[in-house]
């Protein structure tokens, strides 16, 4: 595997998210999680403490509806973000692609150096060194699952908890 390879792999392989993104999807979850516990349980607070203040007066639809807000706030500044990060790892697969691509028409297109080859695998006899690669079915699949768990997954959740709390609101 060329270095032009590994070093579109090990980009490709790197955390898809960045840290705003990792924050924002972190509030999304706090958020869509304290919704749908209260969604399925029915229990409100009844005051609020916040920083050493206390709200008392607070009504249980009030504070339903503030939680409402800060979901879908939290949740449009998660999706924000995660368009420009999965635009970013678009951008790394397809040049993953292209350098699988240019290695594997180079290949074709040279004729073998039997020089090289020949002191190579004799390397190898003596030193028993092989090459850690990783092949592009992994690569794909790695970033296949990737792609659930960072990035549809969490918009699934918030838009499921968002909708489901609307939907409960009194």
């Amino acid at each position: 595997m060329k270095d032009s390879t590994k070093k579109a792999a090990q980009e490709l392989l790197a955390d898809p998210l960045s840290s705003v993104t990792r924050s924002a999807k972190k509030s999304m979850f706090v958020f869509a999680s304290l919704c749908c516990l209260i969604s399925f349980t029915g229990v409100v607070p009844e005051e609020a403490t916040i920083l050493g203040f206390k709200f008392p007066g607070l009504t249980p639809s009030l504070i339903r509806w503030v939680l409402l807000l800060l979901l879908v706030h939290s949740y449009i500044s998660f999706f924000i973000h995660l368009v420009a990060d999965r635009l970013r790892h678009r951008i790394l697969t397809d040049r993953y692609n292209l350098a699988v691509a240019y290695e594997v028409d180079e290949a074709c297109l040279s004729p073998p150096d039997n020089e090289r080859e020949y002191h190579e695998s004799e390397f190898r006899n003596m030193t028993g060194y092989r090459e850690k690669t990783v092949s592009p079915t992994v690569t794909k699949a790695t970033s296949f699952a990737r792609d659930a768990l960072e990035f549809w997954f969490p918009l699934l959740f918030g838009f499921s908890s968002m909708v489901y709390f609307f939907c409960k609101l009194p």
